[in-house]
C-alpha cells in the first residue's frame, strides 16, 4: 500500500471508536488487497463482485464490509482516487438485512457477584480489577469508555454519584448513575491510588496500569481490561468478554423493572430496538414450555 492510498485509509477511518476502527481496517484491507491481487478498478461492480465472492455467508460480515468501503470511497473520491460519480454509485449498494437475532452471552445475578467478589481489594491490583469489574458491571460501559475514563467525569450531582459525558458511538454523549456498591469499590480504588502516589490523582485516568505497588500513571488499554475479565470470569467458571457484562447490566436492570428507554439511555443506543435485541427481551420464555406431555403416567 503506498503512502497516498495508506493516507486516504486512515482519514476515512478517522472519528471512529477504536474498535470500530480496527473492525474497519481489517475489511479495508482485505477489500484492497483483494483489489490489486484481481488487478479490479475500484468501482460500484467491483465491490458487488467483491461482496458477492467474500462477503455472502452473513448479513453481519456483508453489511460491515460495505460501510467500511462506502466510508472509503467518499474518502477516495475526495482524493481523486476514484471520481465522485463511482463513489456516489457505491454508496447506493444496499445492506442486508438480518434475519431473526443473535444469542448473547449474559449472566445470572449469582455469577455476576460471584466473579466481582473474586479480586481482592486489599491489594493495589485487585482494588483495581475490583473497580474495573464493578464498573462493567455497574455502568455498562464499554471497554473503550472505561480505558479512557477520567476522575473529573465522577461528579456527586442531585445526591447521586454519576459519570458525566461518556462519549460513545456514534458522538452520542450520556451520563450513567452509579449505584452505591459501583461507587464504593471506586472509592477503595482511590483509597489506594492516594496512599501509593498522592500527587496522581485529580484529572488523571480512573484505571491505570499497576506494577508491584506503583499505580503507572498511564491509562489501562483496551486489551488488558478484556484480560481482567477474561481472567476472573474463568475462575468463577463463567468465562466471558467485557461485552457480555455489558449486556448482562441491560438484562439485570431489565429484570429488575427498569424501563427499557432508560437502560437504552445509559447503554447509549440509538433506538429502543438495539436495546431489545442486546438484552434478549421476549427470550425468557421458550414456545416449548407452553407444551404440556404427562409423560410420567405412561
Amino acid at each position: 500500500m503506498n503512502l497516498h492510498l495508506k493516507r486516504i485509509v486512515e482519514v476515512s477511518l478517522s472519528g471512529l471508536s477504536s474498535n470500530t476502527k480496527r473492525a474497519y481496517q481489517g475489511r479495508i484491507d482485505l477489500f484492497l488487497s483483494w483489489l490489486e491481487l484481481d488487478q479490479e478498478k475500484f468501482s460500484r461492480d467491483s465491490v458487488q463482485r467483491y461482496l458477492s465472492i467474500h462477503c455472502s455467508s452473513a448479513a453481519s460480515v456483508w453489511n460491515q464490509s460495505i460501510a467500511a468501503v462506502k466510508k472509503l470511497s467518499s474518502e477516495a473520491a475526495a482524493n481523486g482516487w476514484i471520481s465522485r460519480d463511482d463513489s456516489d454509485r457505491i454508496s447506493t449498494i444496499q445492506s442486508k438485512t438480518e434475519r431473526g437475532s443473535k444469542a448473547g452471552v449474559w449472566l445470572t445475578r449469582t455469577q455476576a457477584k460471584e466473579i466481582i467478589r473474586l479480586p481482592d481489594p486489599d491489594t493495589l491490583r485487585g482494588a483495581r480489577d475490583s473497580a474495573v469489574l464493578h464498573l462493567l458491571l455497574g455502568s455498562g460501559v464499554r471497554r473503550f469508555e472505561l480505558s479512557g475514563l477520567r476522575w473529573n467525569q465522577l461528579r456527586f450531582v442531585e445526591d447521586r454519584w454519576r459519570l458525566m459525558n461518556i462519549v460513545g458511538k456514534g458522538g452520542r454523549i450520556r451520563t450513567i448513575t452509579l449505584p452505591d456498591w459501583c461507587v464504593a469499590s471506586l472509592f477503595q480504588w482511590a483509597a489506594w491510588m492516594m496512599y501509593v502516589d498522592s500527587t496522581s490523582f485529580s484529572a488523571d485516568s480512573v484505571i491505570r496500569r499497576s506494577f508491584r505497588w506503583r499505580s503507572v500513571k498511564r491509562r489501562l488499554s483496551e486489551s488488558a481490561v478484556r484480560n481482567i475479565v477474561v481472567y476472573y470470569s474463568s475462575l468463577a467458571k463463567s468465562r466471558c468478554a467485557p461485552h457480555d457484562l455489558r449486556r448482562t447490566y441491560g438484562k439485570l436492570a431489565r429484570k429488575g423493572n427498569a424501563p427499557i428507554e432508560l437502560i437504552r439511555d445509559s447503554l447509549g443506543h440509538a433506538s429502543v430496538q438495539t436495546t431489545e435485541k442486546y438484552i434478549g427481551a421476549g427470550e425468557e420464555a421458550n414456545a416449548g414450555d407452553f407444551i404440556f406431555l404427562d409423560l410420567e403416567q405412561e
